[in-house]
């Protein structure tokens, strides 16, 4: 279908091949790429997929699947189709970048710039920061999902501090004792708890690298010796935090974030469930698979579990060390989307993921049986919707399109749009959009 002959438009994407990605087929990303799109060649079966990107960003941008037209042309073209009200606010181009991500391995520990910084960081070094904008992002599990987000309570990384002897010999006395101060003094001072925490963070990133990596090695000891039971007092007797150590330190050696991981709230999301990481929020990926959105941005500033640049004297005045557990997003019925009357709602659903973020939200549309209808519009906005499962038509104003597993289609503001699982199988469908009444 072309771009001219309706409000629905088929989206050939790009992948990324990080290291950090899943191989063969344990990679949903390769699963959808290889079912939708194939805008790169296919690589080798034992190499990463790890990144499918939906959206106009100009590291890996999006096109009509038909003319291999850039989605950001037709849309300069054509403004209309974001709205009035969207391309006022934001621009002839799409808010927010749409993503899946297969992980095998820990990501950079990073956080992201708000507006200001960003803008600052691109005129200093555009290589390194792509674009000018913020990237405040939301990830929803599809498979069990591991990440490191935010800063641990003060009481926690005290104890850690206490047991853990690596983690204390490179943070050092004055900022260890300082954050036991903080501990004692409980709620009575949340910014002192901020400062001690700050504090204890930027000693260890300014500790020796030799030292860092004796002191990486030495932990592994520790946590070899504490999941065998050869010791009982390692420290790292937590649940899990022997095993953890010791799976990053075989994917990241001598990397100063096997001791920033300490600081950090090991999170752990069943599918369906949500999170909201905002500009200044420490966070590393480490396993799973997720759909993930973000206002339209690249820019990362790095800490560790990489090779590429750390930028410490941007990402400590940037970083909220406030403690405390992550924001999570709890998914809510979606009203706008009707389904054919025969359909139980138990099996057929529409949820929606509304984080703090003006650029996007996301919705999850389930179709339970063969020949069911979901129904929503006219759409305020744009969306892009995937298909994470099943197969399907989509219809908007009476042009109707094949959808199954990877099929991505851009949807322009105004749509009417229906959806009908044409299989025995569930039919999933993934939807981001900026504005109201989206996918």
């Amino acid at each position: 279908m072309s771009e001219s002959a309706s409000h629905l438009i088929r989206l050939r994407y790009q992948t990324q091949h990080n290291i950090w990605g899943k191989c063969g087929n344990q990679s949903l990303v390769r699963k959808l790429a290889i079912s939708g799109s194939l805008a790169n060649p296919l690589l080798a079966y034992d190499q990463p997929y790890a990144e499918l990107w939906m959206g106009t960003h100009p590291t890996l941008p999006s096109h009509d699947f038909n003319t291999n037209r850039p989605l950001l042309k037709i849309i300069q073209e054509k403004p209309h189709l974001l709205s009035e009200t969207i391309s006022h606010r934001f621009g002839t181009d799409l808010p927010f970048l749409f993503k899946v991500l297969s992980i095998n391995k820990a990501l950079s520990i990073q956080a992201h710039p708000d507006k200001v910084l960003a803008e600052r960081l691109h005129l200093l070094d555009s290589a390194v920061y792509p674009d000018k904008n913020h990237k405040p992002e939301m990830v929803i599990a599809l498979t069990t999902f591991e990440t490191l987000c935010g800063f641990r309570s003060v009481e926690e990384l005290s104890g850690l501090l206490s047991r853990i002897g690596p983690f204390q010999q490179l943070v050092g006395d004055e900022a260890t004792q300082g954050v036991h101060l903080a501990a004692r003094m409980g709620n009575d001072s949340d910014q002192e708890a901020e400062i001690a925490i700050r504090n204890a963070f930027v000693a260890l990133l300014a500790a020796d690298s030799e030292r860092v990596k004796a002191c990486c090695r030495e932990l592994v000891v520790l946590a070899q010796s504490s999941k065998e039971r050869r010791s009982q007092n390692t420290g790292l007797e937590s649940p899990g935090l022997a095993e953890l150590v010791i799976r990053i330190y075989e994917e990241h050696p001598d990397d100063i974030g096997l001791f920033i991981m300490f600081f950090m709230n090991h999170v752990r999301l069943d599918p369906g469930e949500a999170l909201f990481i905002q500009s200044g929020e420490l966070h590393a990926y480490l396993k799973g698979d997720v759909i993930e959105c973000m206002a339209s941005s690249n820019n990362i500033i790095r800490a560790g579990f990489t090779h590429k640049i750390k930028d410490i004297e941007h990402l400590i005045p940037l970083l909220n060390f406030s403690d405390g557990l992550p924001r999570r997003i709890a998914p809510v019925p979606n009203n706008g989307v009707k389904f054919s009357e025969h359909q139980s709602p138990s099996v057929s659903t529409a949820v929606l993921y509304n984080p703090p973020a003006e650029e996007y939200k996301v919705g999850r549309i389930t179709l339970g049986h063969k020949g069911t209808q979901a129904n929503f519009g006219p759409t305020i906005g744009p969306s892009i919707l995937i298909c994470e499962q099943g197969k399907g038509t989509i219809s908007v104003d009476g042009n109707i399109d094949n959808i199954e597993l990877g099929y991505v289609f851009f949807l322009a503001d105004g749509a009417f749009v229906k959806l009908e699982n044409s299989s025995d199988e569930l039919f999933i469908s993934y939807g981001a959009f900026c504005g109201a009444g989206g996918a």
